[in-house]
C-alpha cells in the first residue's frame, strides 16, 4: 500500500514539475538575453 501512494506521489510531484518548467525556461531565457546584452556591450 505504501509503494503504491509513493509512486502517487511522484506522478503528481513530477506532474507539477513539468507545469512549473516553461514558466522558468522563460525566466531564464529573458535572463540570459540581458546577460547576452551585456556582454555584448
Amino acid at each position: 500500500h505504501r509503494n503504491e501512494d509513493l509512486a502517487a506521489t511522484l506522478r503528481s510531484f513530477s506532474k507539477d514539475l513539468k507545469e512549473q518548467e516553461p514558466q522558468a525556461e522563460k525566466k531564464r531565457k529573458k535572463a540570459a538575453k540581458k546577460d547576452e546584452k551585456i556582454v555584448l556591450d
